[in-house]
């Protein structure tokens, strides 16, 4: 949240080029869309597997953690194939249960 509110800063600012400007709302859109998709998957990955989780997307790669006990390589790669598919492109995905 820091991140986009120093963003939106200097989208404001009368001190940046329009050049610069056009690369912080290019990098804001970014942010804002990874956000929905984050949320996106955060609500599929409940539905699955009945378990609290957070997930973060940089650049390609994805980060799930769940809060569950119950671990098993079935089930995480259950949840890598889920969030591979809201993708065009290959990710890197990781699961970790906590």
């Amino acid at each position: 949240m820091d991140k986009i509110n120093s963003l939106k800063e200097k989208l404001t600012s009368t001190d940046i080029s329009t050049e610069e400007k056009n690369s912080v709302f290019e990098e804001l859109k970014l942010l804002n869309k990874n956000s929905s998709k984050e949320e996106t998957i955060e609500l599929k990955i409940k539905e699955l597997c009945n378990c609290e989780n957070f997930v973060k997307i940089d650049g390609d790669n994805i980060r799930v953690v769940l809060d569950s006990k119950d671990s098993n390589t079935s089930s995480a790669n259950n949840i890598m194939r889920l969030v591979q598919n809201e993708f065009e492109d290959k990710m890197y995905i990781s699961v970790k249960y906590n």
